[in-house]
């Protein structure tokens, strides 16, 4: 993996966390992906569990930095 892997990746998932689009939340991961969205939360298991959790989520309306 190269740092413009990672860049990349990083442009990716602030798009998602913007849009809350359904497929560019699962281009972030792979099938049997785990997510953990805090330190102290159980991690959501499996690319649609993730999408569909983070899209219930709402973070699209969420201030960024």
């Amino acid at each position: 993996m190269t740092r413009t892997d990672v860049d990349s990746w990083l442009e990716g998932y602030l798009k998602a966390w913007r849009t809350d689009e359904p497929e560019q939340i699962g281009a972030l991961f792979t099938e049997d992906a785990t997510y953990s969205p805090s330190p102290f939360r159980e991690p959501w298991r499996g690319r649609e569990a993730i999408v569909a959790k983070w899209i219930d989520g709402g973070d699209a309306q969420a201030a960024y930095g």
